[in-house]
């Protein structure tokens, strides 16, 4: 129990409001039943003990021929013990090589039910646009010099906008510079110089109110599943852009953002587990070998779960036994 309780309280390093309240709740579940355990459970049993025979109908029943046929197991197995171990740890290592290759993404509208009202109301306003109107991306430059309305920056930001729309998984692109497709930059400084109304009414949309950081929306195609947003969001915060400080948000990255968070802190998750399980079952069993072989047995087995996630929902194998219409392409 104190070895699953300190694998939650593992949880609250990525210092996430999602995994500290999986935490908080896990923590509480895992000290309640072992509190229990050593006291209610007890208390319980002694009440009930002339009950616990019960039904009678199976104290009838002779066991024999089921205990000769665990003793014979037993025994085969302990006879080809080094045969089977080898067989089974290459079993297992085989299941585990998916995992080199595991896409992390997360659920899509496509693996919902059908009968969902949401999944519905999705599918028709794809049907509405080319673009994936309900994942928007929201990038937001900053002036490093001057104002975001100058003639200058307004120039910067229209390259910025050309150079995103070269993008093949960028379908549309909403912004102060991109208002109609056939105006030019020159027709977007002539509209700011001389404050055409309805361009003043879009800056108030699309620029700040000290007129130093400015709105564009990207809407991604609407055939991209969600690691390739994901991979999308990282290809755009890669990209250099010297004259403006840029942040990229919005609905679209919230996923990319999560699994980043959450996997950077991976590896020290990992390793607080394995040195308090260590630590437990060595002061358990007064033995090294055994909270070794408990860890390397856990972590095989765990990564041959994974595996086998990954061949199922990442690359369709077998999907049809568990009557999934829709691969993600990745582990959810």
């Amino acid at each position: 129990g104190l070895t699953v309780l300190i694998g939650f309280i593992a949880l609250f390093i990525p210092n996430l409001k999602l995994t500290n309240s999986i935490a908080i709740g896990g923590i509480i579940i895992i000290f309640v039943s072992i509190i229990s355990s050593i006291t209610l459970t007890p208390v319980l049993i002694f009440l009930f003990r002339n009950y616990l025979d019960y039904p009678k109908i199976f104290l009838k029943f002779n066991f024999a021929y089921f205990d000769k046929i665990i003793v014979k197991t037993n025994n085969f197995f302990l006879k080809n013990s080094i045969k089977l171990s080898l067989l089974s740890t290459i079993i297992l290592l085989l299941l585990s090589f998916p995992v080199l290759n595991i896409k992390l993404s997360d659920p899509e509208m496509n693996t919902m039910p059908d009968t969902m009202e949401s999944k519905k109301g999705f599918e028709t306003l794809q049907k509405i646009s080319n673009s994936n109107l309900m994942l928007p991306i929201y990038f937001i430059v900053d002036s490093k010099k001057g104002f975001i309305d100058e003639n200058e920056n307004l120039i910067k930001i229209f390259k910025i906008a050309n150079n995103i729309k070269r993008n093949k998984r960028i379908s549309e692109i909403y912004s102060l510079i991109t208002l109609d497709k056939n105006l030019l930059i020159t027709d977007y400084l002539l509209a700011n110089n001389l404050k055409i109304p309805y361009f003043q009414k879009a800056k108030n949309f699309f620029v700040s109110n000290d007129a130093k950081q400015s709105l564009l929306i990207l809407f991604p195609q609407k055939d991209l599943n969600s690691l390739e947003i994901n991979n999308l969001i990282k290809d755009l915060r890669s990209e250099t852009y010297n004259d403006f400080q840029v942040m990229i948000g919005g609905p679209a990255s919230i996923s990319y953002d999560l699994i980043k968070k959450l996997y950077d802190n991976f590896i020290y998750i990992i390793l607080l587990v394995y040195l308090v399980t260590f630590l437990l079952l060595m002061y358990a069993f007064k033995s090294i070998l055994i909270p070794i072989k408990s860890i390397l047995l856990n972590t095989l087995s765990i990564l041959s779960s994974y595996g086998v996630l990954v061949l199922v929902f990442q690359y369709g194998y077998f999907n049809n036994l568990i009557n999934l219409k829709y691969s993600p392409e990745a582990v959810l």
